[in-house]
């Protein structure tokens, strides 16, 4: 999650499942899109112990996050003069992602890397969408935020892999140059499937709405492992792949045509995204008897005036409130505009009916602000840049105490 500005800134039938997959928080300029056996993969957590330490650079880097923000804790009246109010998401999230490449740029002199990607298998012989992996990277890190797979093309011909192989050599090879890929998963969609790529089990969060959970896996130099000889008859050549260029943050959608600014956008980008929609609610459908109920949200802090100072966006499913990017800008931190965001969102979530707010973010950029405004740690992993880790925070939603705020 880019969080910008804050103190310390900072599914499933085992294979037979769509192999959806969720991400949460840090990217979410990431639009991270969301997703029974009980008896889910048995693998041991990873050894953190194992993971290389902080470079110089880090400590710097941090160093620098704590000097900056050290105003947040004491601010005498947070947010005072600041109006949060939702807004279009669009709009939002677009000026969040500009706030924290800028913020990137002038902490660390770098950009994030950051890179949208859509692939989709199509049938060779008729044309059909028969399979879509949706995802994002940055640094050094690829998230797979969605992939799905035809019910009438799974296990037998290999599109889940063939995808996956496609996304993350383009996040290896692009801007971000991921050296690690992360994946969630809900325990009733693809927590088995995984780990036969090469994945590993970091963690589970558990309380999630109807008794489910959610699995947390990654995998080291975001390379799959090689396809077995017994498994080698899976695959075919039925299909083809194709890389599009995903759709803009504000392209809108109306009777089925997207637009952005007054071009029409891809048809088989707009096709791939309606595909993923329909193939996830079907699948959860069959699967638990129930949809998600995702929806997104975004949240914008703005003066008197009407200048926008902050924005927290991100969305929720099965109960779970995921914060994808929270934002405040120069001129207002230190102020208690980013715990005021972050309250409003967790207002949200209990209207929503969430139990749970779940947040994801780098090692040099919140940890601090999340731990003081009352989240947990439930995750660690390591592999990015510079020694960065991806530190993951949950925080159960008490609805009466936020409704009555």
């Amino acid at each position: 999650m880019c969080t910008a500005g804050v103190q310390q800134q900072h599914s499933l039938k085992e294979e037979r499942g769509p192999f959806s997959s969720v991400i949460t928080g840090f990217f979410a300029h990431i639009r991270l899109a969301p997703r029974m056996r009980s008896q889910g993969a048995a693998l041991a957590p990873r050894t953190w112990a194992s993971l290389p330490q902080p470079t110089e650079k880090l400590r710097a880097l941090s160093a620098l996050f704590r000097m900056s923000t050290s105003a947040s804790s004491s601010a005498s009246s947070p947010g005072a003069a600041v109006v949060v109010r939702e807004g279009p998401a669009d709009d939002i999230a677009a000026w969040a992602d500009e706030e924290c490449e800028r913020f990137s740029q002038s902490a660390t002199g770098a950009k994030t890397g950051y890179t949208h990607h859509l692939v989709i298998a199509k049938d060779r012989a008729t044309g059909a969408i028969v399979g879509v992996v949706q995802g994002e990277s940055l640094w050094g890190g690829a998230y797979v935020s969605r992939l799905v797979v035809d019910k009438a093309w799974r296990r037998k011909h290999g599109v889940g892999r063939a995808l996956l192989a496609s996304m993350l050599e383009s996040a290896r090879d692009g801007p971000a140059q991921a050296r690690v890929a992360h994946v969630c998963t809900l325990d009733f969609e693809a927590p088995r499937y995984y780990p036969r790529l090469g994945f590993r089990l970091d963690h589970e969060l558990h309380g999630i709405q109807r008794g489910r959970s959610i699995h947390y896996l990654s995998l080291p130099d975001a390379k799959l492992r090689p396809v077995p000889p017994e498994e080698d008859k899976h695959h075919s050549a039925a299909f083809a792949l194709e890389t599009l260029q995903p759709l803009p943050h504000d392209a809108a959608t109306v009777d089925g045509v997207c637009t952005y600014e007054d071009q029409v956008v891809s048809a088989a980008a707009t096709t791939a995204h309606t595909f993923l929609n329909e193939k996830f609610n079907d699948y959860s459908i069959e699967a638990v008897g129930a949809t998600s109920g995702y929806s997104a949200f975004a949240l914008a802090a703005t003066t008197p005036a009407g200048v926008r100072v902050g924005a927290v966006t991100g969305l929720a499913y099965w109960g779970v409130l995921v914060v994808s990017s929270l934002v405040v800008s120069e001129t207002h931190r230190g102020e208690g505009v980013g715990s005021q965001l972050l309250n409003a969102a967790l207002k949200l979530g209990a209207e929503k009916d969430c139990s749970m707010c779940v947040v994801e973010t780098m090692s040099f950029q919140a940890p601090a602000f999340y731990i003081r405004n009352g989240f947990t740690r439930v995750g660690r992993v390591g592999g990015f840049r510079d020694g960065v880790e991806l530190l993951r925070f949950s925080k159960a939603i008490v609805a009466h105490i936020y409704n009555d705020k």
